[in-house]
């Protein structure tokens, strides 16, 4: 039973017009550096009325560049850059309107480890299973595509599902070696690879390295995920496709929904242009010049 109530057509005043769905994605504003494991904690919750902990981020670009904010919102790598913006104790939208969210159309490109589907897609099949685990978030599946039961909760595959989206998120993130070569040169020493890089950011989360050595006698997390950092980085420098340790793969028997035909259009011109950047310069040349602009926030709460 809540607690509180409010009234429906209340609730929704605070919404703006181009909010039709069922759900909410939404992140946590208080932060808690010694008790917490992570910093930004983001969800897609039914759409009820919320208080002031938690915070609305409405994408105006649809249901399927939700989903992926999501993932980008729950990685390592975006939380890592989240602590070095905010101080106190809250994640406020100022502060969360300054970090770096990789652009939906920049997404919509060749996975460079799995070459016959987009980056974006690769991520959505791993947010959907993830995410839809109770009938009440069914509303969110079906717009994403899914129209299957809910998805069992299983803490194993779960950790690799989310082990899956952090390695490749550092990669989108860090970029290649080759371009990774061009920082200054007391940067490079410090770190000499992008792997480099991974290997400290992990490291800079004691919560997360002290509940895994407690529950399994090693630091898994960081392992698992350097592993399939590694496998990723293997496939692209010998174009091989990688392989996913889930079976059955994520969200299986899951089609991409079919994008509004304004979408598609950006979509196959996208794609288009960065096959040509592709072939002139590294597999990571598309990365956008201005990642904090790359979704819209609501300030409404």
């Amino acid at each position: 039973m809540p607690r509180y109530w409010v009234i429906e057509s209340e609730s929704n005043t605070h919404l703006p017009e181009h909010w039709q769905y069922d759900w909410l994605l939404v992140y946590r504003r208080t932060i808690n550096a010694v008790a917490d494991s992570r910093s930004v904690v983001a969800s897609i919750v039914p759409r009820y009325g919320v208080g002031d902990s938690l915070f609305l981020l409405l994408p105006g670009n649809g249901s399927s560049y939700a989903s992926v904010l999501l993932a980008i919102l729950n990685s390592f790598v975006f939380d890592y850059v989240a602590r070095q913006k905010a101080s106190g104790a809250n994640l406020n939208y100022y502060v969360m309107k300054q970090l770096p969210a990789l652009e939906p159309h920049n997404l919509q490109t060749t996975c460079p480890w799995i070459p016959d589907i987009t980056i974006f897609d690769w991520i959505q099949e791993r947010t959907i299973e993830l995410t839809y685990t109770a009938w009440d978030l069914q509303s969110f599946a079906n717009d994403c595509g899914w129209f299957g039961s809910p998805f069992e909760w299983d803490d194993e595959r779960r950790f690799l599902l989310r082990s899956e989206l952090d390695a490749a998120f550092f990669h989108l993130y860090l970029g290649s070696e080759a371009e990774w070569c061009r920082q200054s040169n007391s940067f490079m020493r410090a770190f000499p690879t992008p792997r480099h890089a991974v290997d400290y950011i992990l490291d800079t989360f004691p919560v997360v390295k002290r509940k895994d050595e407690q529950a399994h006698g090693e630091y898994r997390t960081k392992r698992v995920i350097l592993e399939i950092y590694d496998e990723m980085k293997r496939a692209m420098e010998t174009s091989a496709t990688y392989r996913t340790r889930l079976d059955p793969p994520p969200a299986n028997d899951w089609t991409p929904p079919e994008l509004p035909q304004e979408e598609a259009e950006e979509k196959s011109v996208t794609q288009a242009a960065m096959a040509g950047a592709e072939q002139e310069s590294d597999l990571f040349a598309w990365r956008a010049e201005d990642p904090q602009q790359a979704f819209i926030f609501d300030d409404k709460d």
